[in-house]
This record gives C-alpha cells, structure tokens and sequence, in this order.
C-alpha cells in the first residue's frame, strides 16, 4: 500500500485517491452500487472475482487484457493493455464521456 500511495503522491493524485484498506462485504457493496464503473488494471489475475461483482451491480468493466479477464468477461468489458496510460486513459474517457 505504501508503493500505491507513494506513486498517487508523485503523481498528484493524492487527493483524488481514496485508499480505504479493507472493506467486508456490506462495506464493499456500497462501494460497487455508488461507483461509475470499476477499473481492474491487474497484471496477474487468476479469475476476477472484482470485475464479476461489478458486473453484478450493473457496473462497467474496463480492465487489462493481459490476463485471464478477457475469458471472464467477454464481450461486456472495455478492454486495455495496463502498462499503456494513453490505452487507459482512452478507456476511462469513453465511460465517461460517451
């Protein structure tokens, strides 16, 4: 967690970040309903777990197509490369602004 908030630091994001450590499932809940949309730019995944609770809350999806994700979500993602900020950027910008 440090490394995350170093880097929000570095980046001047501190303050747009919230790092709320661990949540329980009501917690957890709350966040999925009253979120945009979930982002998941994991390098290793083994299944995605994240991307099918936000699926469940009608949620979109935008997340890294170096993994297992692209098999677990299909067609109902936005998908990018999560070493490539542009790719992401572009992501986010289509969720919000389309």
């Amino acid at each position: 967690m440090d490394f995350l908030r170093l880097s929000a630091e570095r980046m001047g994001l501190v303050d747009k970040i919230v790092f709320t450590g661990y949540l329980n499932a009501v917690e957890m809940s709350a966040v999925l309903q009253g979120c945009m949309a979930l982002i998941f730019p994991s390098l290793f995944e083994g299944f995605g777990i994240p991307v099918i609770e936000a699926m469940h809350f009608g949620k979109p999806v935008l997340c890294s197509t170096v993994t297992s994700l692209p098999e677990v979500c299909g067609e109902a993602a936005l998908y990018f490369d999560p070493r490539r900020r542009d790719e992401i950027t572009h992501a986010i910008e289509r969720i919000v602004f389309e």
